[in-house]
């Protein structure tokens, strides 16, 4: 069964860089999760069972002498991941070297994406949230309604 995250949460993180995660979507979590770094400044967060089809089609790259793209792939992915915990208050520790690469301080966005769980600084998401309300994203090149 493919797992679909939805929703859009605000949450605090706590002194130590703890975060909670909604119970809507930790109960399809498990007790193990990744965290690495996206492609806008936010984090992604991954079920392990995600985390472990991706890797596997990682793997399936070119070898990373024969590929740059493919190598600058997984130094990307790969080099800022963290597996995480969850812990028995339903939080996870975020490592400060990913909380400073996205700009989270203090107030999070947990956003649900799909296989994926995104998570933002807050003011960062209400900007990029407002661009989406404003500008809906559309895979073809044709005239978008206004």
């Amino acid at each position: 069964m493919r797992l679909i995250f939805t929703g859009d949460y605000s949450h605090t993180l706590d002194d130590r860089g703890r975060l909670a995660i909604p119970a809507k979507m930790r109960e399809k979590l498990g007790s193990v999760v990744w965290v690495t770094g996206g492609w806008d400044k936010c984090l992604v967060l991954y079920p392990d069972s995600t985390w472990e089809s991706m890797t596997e089609e990682l793997s399936k790259l070119p070898p990373p002498w024969e590929a740059r793209r493919a190598r600058d792939l997984q130094r990307f992915f790969y080099s800022r991941a963290a597996e995480c915990e969850i812990d028995r208050q339903g939080r996870i520790l975020i490592p400060a070297n990913l909380r400073q690469d996205a700009g989270i301080t203090g107030n999070v966005a947990i956003v649900g994406a799909g296989d994926s769980i995104e998570i933002w600084d807050l003011s960062i998401w209400e900007a990029k949230r407002k661009s989406l309300i404003e500008n809906p994203p559309s895979l073809g090149d044709g005239p978008r309604a206004e």
